[in-house]
C-alpha cells in the first residue's frame, strides 16, 4: 500500500516530468534532495510531501485546490505559503515552512557552487 509521501514523490515525478535543471539533471532531483535534507530535521509525513511538492504550483501549473484534494489542507498550505513568498524568507509564518524553504535554498546553493567548480 503507498503512504502519502509514496504518492506525493509519484505525483512530483510526474508533474516535474521533462524539466532540466541548470546543469541538465531531471528537476525531480531537487525536490528529492529538499526532502532529504529536511528529513534529517523532522519525519513528519506532511511536512516531507510538502517539501517534495514545494515547487509544483509555481512549476507546474498544480492548483491549491488539488493539493488539498489529493494530500490534505495542512500539505496544500505549506506549499501555498512557499509559492507566495518564494523569495522572502522573512514573510513566512509556519515554521515546517521556513525549513522547507531553507532546505530548498541549501540545495540550490549546492547546485550553483557545483556549477561553479565544474566550469
Amino acid at each position: 500500500m503507498q503512504t502519502k509521501l509514496d504518492k506525493a514523490i509519484i505525483f512530483a515525478t510526474e508533474k516535474h516530468e521533462g524539466q532540466k535543471r541548470d546543469l541538465g539533471e531531471p528537476y525531480i532531483i531537487h525536490p528529492l534532495a529538499v526532502m532529504k535534507l529536511v528529513a534529517r530535521v523532522t519525519k513528519d509525513e506532511d511536512v516531507l510531501c510538502a517539501s517534495v511538492l514545494h515547487d509544483v504550483i509555481e512549476d507546474c501549473k498544480v492548483t491549491p485546490k488539488e493539493l488539498s484534494e489529493l494530500f490534505g489542507e495542512r500539505v496544500a498550505s505549506l506549499v501555498v505559503e512557499l509559492s507566495e513568498n518564494h523569495t522572502q524568507v522573512k514573510d513566512i509564518k509556519e515554521p515546517m515552512a521556513l525549513l522547507i524553504k531553507m532546505a530548498d535554498r541549501l540545495h540550490n546553493l549546492r547546485g550553483k557552487t557545483d556549477m561553479f567548480f565544474l566550469s
